[in-house]
């Protein structure tokens, strides 16, 4: 009789292992139901989808993943009027040490290299206020003269993002 060495069945096993776990996180778009249920307190689904703004002869777009086990991220990128990437920024909105939503974003230029303001961390907000499709942050951490960012549904296809700056910088606020 044959007896099979722990060897010979750790290959096939492993083999077994990594055939299930390939197949059981395969990528799927949730289901209606499940994007129900990933509510988070305030509500963040008004910011899920693609926007698009023309400014000063260049686009922004930016891309916000639907809210899902307490968190959400989103994607910018700025395009020069010649058609140039200018920045890039990837944002997450998840809850803090003490369960409060905070806004964490890094500033990246075309060739992936952070900003220097956020090279020893990223620009961090805690919510400061929300109501029914409008949130606001309060930066805290490596924010330069920023001192309010804001995002509010404007209407069924439109949102607008508002950064505020210290008085003492001269920049008047950007809206988006």
């Amino acid at each position: 009789m044959i007896k099979p060495t722990l060897n010979s069945l750790v290959t096939p096993l492993a083999i077994v292992c990594l055939v299930t776990i390939a197949a059981a996180s395969t990528l799927t778009r949730p289901t209606a139901g499940e994007r129900a249920e990933n509510k988070i307190a305030p509500d963040l689904a008004f910011l899920a989808g693609h926007w698009r703004s023309e400014t000063g002869g260049g686009v922004i777009e930016e891309t916000w993943s639907p809210p899902a086990n307490n968190s959400t991220t989103g994607m910018l990128r700025w395009f020069a009027p010649d058609g140039s990437l200018r920045m890039l920024e990837l944002i997450t909105i998840k809850p803090g040490d003490d369960g409060t939503p905070v806004l964490l974003l890094r500033h990246f230029d075309p060739g992936m290299q952070p900003w220097e303001a956020e090279k020893s961390g990223p620009f961090t907000a805690p919510l400061e206020s929300h109501a029914p499709g409008s949130l606001a942050f309060r930066p805290t951490a490596n924010a330069r003269d920023a001192v309010r960012m804001s995002y509010e549904s404007t209407g069924p296809e439109t949102m607008r993002v508002t950064i505020e700056f210290r008085e003492t910088s001269g920049r008047q606020p950007v809206v988006i």
